[in-house]
């Protein structure tokens, strides 16, 4: 359904399938070496329904030349998380994920985006931006976050990160 619209679309807009080709793969099944690279790419709303989202970024980044625009569900979750340690050391870390397991429920929510079974990985909005910069982006700003008068962002439920390399 996504790629009969996304062809829908492409020809309304006159773009030849010469210019813009719109195929159906496996996001892990991708061939770096056959696809090429980009000056953008873009995962819009993939990355919290993945059990590997740092596996997504990794292809990502292979894929990209300048600029990757990722587009998530986060946590709301802005709190640090405490890890311990044998000797008692304790690090806090800003970064965290929520995990999801899709059922039936959200596949009649959303059938083009729930997979029955699959664990989701959500993370917040700081692991968001970690992720980027651990699979080797040169920089990575969280963009588009309404804030409240608070300071704090209002809902939290999306956020936007641009990767550049």
């Amino acid at each position: 359904m996504n790629v009969r619209r996304a062809r829908l679309i492409r020809d309304h807009f006159g773009i030849g399938s010469d210019r813009l080709e719109i195929s159906r793969a496996d996001l892990f099944e991708l061939d770096p070496q056959q696809l090429g690279r980009f000056d953008v790419v873009a995962l819009l709303g993939i990355v919290y329904h993945l059990e590997n989202p740092i596996g997504a970024m990794r292809l990502a980044r292979s894929l990209t030349t300048s600029l990757c625009v990722i587009e998530s569900q986060v946590t709301r979750l802005d709190d640090p998380v405490e890890l311990g340690y044998n000797d008692g050391e304790v690090i806090r870390e800003h970064g965290s994920f929520a995990i999801h397991r899709e059922n039936p429920r959200d596949t009649q929510l959303s059938p083009l985006a729930a997979m029955p079974g699959v664990v989701s990985l959500i993370p917040n909005r700081a692991a968001l931006v970690e992720m980027a910069l651990a699979v080797g982006f040169a920089s990575a700003e969280l963009v588009f976050e309404p804030l409240g008068s608070d300071g704090r962002p209002i809902r939290g439920d999306r956020a936007i990160v641009l990767a550049r390399c």
